[in-house]
């Protein structure tokens, strides 16, 4: 039974009106960039320090231990519909890894739509993972992201694997967007008890980064790309989220391909509940992150 925390936060979501933002077309991105921290909302970390570097045209906000530690990375990528973002959920993510692990963590302020679109955020992208890899080696790399930022790690992927690049050593994917279409018959009856997403509003701001491209073109919706040659992949999802159904399509999919792949689904759960605030689910969902992260260390 979900817990009162959860209910707590189902009331939250409704009160902030997010769900009534995703069901206009055109989505409003200054509606979902109110929640918008551009900086991180703390002004010092207890173990470390933090710098603000610029790579190409995308600024990063590196979390770097003060001693030991350093030896491995995680690369986070925020969600938001590719049109928002970070917002404080993503902060107090980042630096509760930072605090629990001995790994340095980045946050990725990549280019937002409608803005920028889905090549030069491509683009930006494999700029930053270049970056990466002139201090770490890509073993000690592991790629993070929720939502949109899911979307991004496994498009990172496969452009790696399309040109035999060395790929990190897992990806963390908490509820991934791998079709922006939606067009998955499950969806519309899950959106009934989604109290975040509506396919009208998320399918707006897709077409927002896509520039002309199809919603299903491979770049924004990596179910129609190849998962062969995958490395590891710690997958959550919730039965009351509208990803979920292209979520488990995508996994199935994965593991035929021999991909290695950690599956942690709750169906009562939402989007992006592993990195929602005070929820006790999200707390049992961030440990197993916390987990992963730590095992690369040893």
């Amino acid at each position: 039974m979900p817990s009162l925390s959860f209910r707590i936060c189902l009331g939250v979501l409704a009160i902030k009106g997010i769900k009534k933002g995703f069901s206009k077309d055109p989505v409003d991105p200054q509606f979902h960039r109110k929640g918008n921290k551009n900086t991180p909302p703390f002004k010092r970390l207890k173990n470390g320090r933090m710098e603000s570097v610029m790579v190409g045209q995308t600024r990063v906000t590196q979390f770097i231990p003060s001693k030991g530690g350093n030896q491995s990375l995680v690369l986070y990528f925020h969600g938001g519909a590719f049109i928002s973002g970070p917002s404080d959920h993503h902060w107090q993510a980042t630096k509760k890894l930072f605090d629990t692990t001995k790994a340095q963590v980045w946050m990725i302020h990549y280019p937002l739509a409608p803005e920028s679109k889905i090549d030069a955020l491509n683009e930006q992208v494999d700029l930053v993972f270049e970056f990466a890899k002139r201090s770490f080696d890509p073993s000690r790399i592991i790629i993070a992201g929720d939502s949109a930022g899911g979307t991004i790690c496994l498009s990172l992927l496969q452009r790696l694997v399309k040109k035999s690049l060395p790929l990190p050593a897992k990806a963390i994917l908490i509820c991934p967007v791998l079709d922006c279409s939606l067009e998955h018959p499950d969806v519309d009856k899950i959106e009934k008890t989604d109290p975040i997403l509506s396919p009208i509003g998320v399918r707006s701001a897709k077409r927002m980064l896509a520039n002309g491209r199809d919603l299903k073109d491979p770049m924004l919706s990596p179910l129609y790309g190849s998962f062969e040659g995958f490395p590891p992949l710690l997958v959550f999802v919730g039965g009351r989220d509208i990803m979920c159904p292209d979520t488990l399509l995508a996994v199935d999919r994965m593991r035929k391909k021999g991909v290695e792949v950690d599956l942690v689904y709750k169906e009562e759960m939402i989007h992006i509940w592993p990195i929602l605030p005070f929820m006790r689910e999200a707390k049992e969902a961030f440990k197993t992150i916390l987990d992963e992260v730590s095992r690369l260390e040893n």
